[in-house]
């Protein structure tokens, strides 16, 4: 359960405003002529607003969250399952559910169990019981429309789940706009840029002084590749490896060497399926491979992978891989390191190497600027200020990648964890005020499905 300390409030709001994210969220409120500031979501973070999207269960209906699901999870003896980057999963028509304890838990229901944590905070917090929300979504959650589409619908019913009776989707980069609108004192041609943990959103606009509305926004589009795609190229560049990628094997009554496949490698690139791996299936892949190898040197290596897979600490790895991708960004070289029993590492990493690392899928994210880019008729050079918000904003080779991009632009930093949920609070005011805003779309009401706050 979240917690929070409630204060008094001469108004109730009416409405939530959710950012729900890949790594972290958010949420505030809003009603007509009045907003909200985030509520804390969670006391053991650092910042009480920003809730980890971590969950940890020890059976389907005992579930921790944020710091307190990572807390449980070392302190259970990493028993239980936890999970990271559920929101990337929405996408996918492959993903629909996975076990938790004896129980067959959808995708949307695992969401829902956070927003619904969320939600019960945020009604005792206000005392009012909040059955409408204005949830932020990606300008693209997936490459293709049937995924892009499925994810909305996926995110719609959770927040069903979760107790939403009316539902609002508003694209992030847009709310990140309505957070920064107030600053310009002229009109300028702008460029929201959103990094986070599972995608890159951008937001081609003109912004007037005292004004923003539907008619200013220009183009939006993005990718599905972020912060979680960086750690995984690093992993897949730098690491894997060390967790035998690359370790020589023959299947039995075969004569042709092979190295793993690539469903492994892409598995251990990837925080989200990690977390969420089949593993026993994955286990006996990984013993096919053991049986086989051809150097015995390569038995400890894949051991590696074995173990990671088998106590189910992908979510420690990564956390060990993202803290060394940041450590790149003031120093020219540093130890990954992870102190676990049989996996042990302590590695060097240099920057070159998190830059040779980063060039594959920041060419994907730079294809997508050029896109919405054209969608809004405009040429790079157009682009007078640029605004990065979003952790992965901060990777310097993705700001020097962009400023060479828009060699005109002034580059502005938002609010990296803040911007969004600020920004869906000004839309969701504008929305009781009867404003409907730019970027924002809706979903037909339904009956609440969950419990009242």
């Amino acid at each position: 359960m979240l917690h929070s300390v409630a204060v008094p409030s001469t108004t109730s709001p009416t409405i939530l405003a959710l950012d729900f994210g890949t790594t972290n969220s958010l949420l505030a409120a809003a009603a007509p002529g009045q907003t909200f500031d985030p509520v804390a979501l969670d006391p053991l973070a650092p910042d009480p607003t920003i809730l980890r999207s971590a969950l940890h269960f020890t059976t389907a209906e005992d579930v921790a969250f944020g710091q307190a699901a990572m807390q449980r999870y070392i302190e259970s003896g990493l028993r239980g399952r936890l999970l990271r980057s559920v929101k990337r999963h929405l996408s996918s028509a492959a993903f629909d559910s996975t076990r938790i304890g004896t129980k067959l838990l959808t995708i949307e229901e695992i969401v829902a169990t956070i927003l619904r944590a969320m939600r019960h905070t945020a009604c005792r917090f206000f005392d009012v019981d909040i059955d409408r929300v204005l949830l932020g979504r990606p300008a693209r959650f997936a490459k293709k429309d049937s995924d892009d589409a499925l994810a909305e619908a996926r995110l719609a019913k959770a927040a069903r789940l979760a107790g939403f009776r009316e539902i609002w989707f508003c694209y992030e980069p847009v709310a990140a706009a309505y957070d920064f609108a107030e600053q310009f004192d002229q009109a300028r041609t702008v460029l929201i840029g959103d990094f986070g943990g599972g995608t890159s959103d951008f937001t081609v606009l003109r912004m007037r002084p005292g004004q923003f509305s539907r008619d200013d926004v220009l183009a939006v589009g993005g990718i599905d590749r972020a912060g979680d795609a960086f750690d995984g190229s690093l992993v897949k560049t730098v690491v894997a490896p060390l967790f035998g990628s690359l370790a020589p094997y023959k299947v039995p009554s075969g004569s042709n060497l092979l190295t793993m496949p690539g469903d492994l490698i892409r598995l251990l690139c990837s925080p989200a399926r990690l977390t969420l791996a089949d593993r026993p299936s994955i286990l006996r892949a990984l013993d096919t491979i053991g049986h086989g190898l051809v150097d015995a040197r390569d038995e400890e290596k894949l051991g590696r992978y074995q173990t990671l897979v088998a106590d189910a600490v992908g979510f420690q790895f990564y956390e060990a891989v993202e803290a060394s991708k940041v450590s790149l960004s003031k120093l020219d070289e540093v130890r990954l390191t992870f102190d676990y029993p049989t996996i042990e590492l302590d590695h060097p990493v240099k920057r070159a190497d998190l830059e040779r690392a980063l060039s594959f899928p920041l060419e994907k994210i730079l294809e997508s600027l050029d896109r919405t880019l054209a969608s809004a008729g405009l040429a790079a050079s157009e682009i007078e200020v640029a605004c990065l918000t979003g952790g992965t904003s901060l990777v310097p080779l993705l700001e020097s990648s962009l400023r060479a991009k828009l060699p005109g632009a002034e580059v502005v930093r938002l609010r990296s964890h803040h911007s969004v949920v600020q920004g869906l609070t000004r839309c969701a005011r504008a929305l009781e005020e009867g404003n409907t805003a730019a970027g924002v779309l809706r979903h037909e009401a339904t009956p609440a499905a969950g419990t009242p706050g």
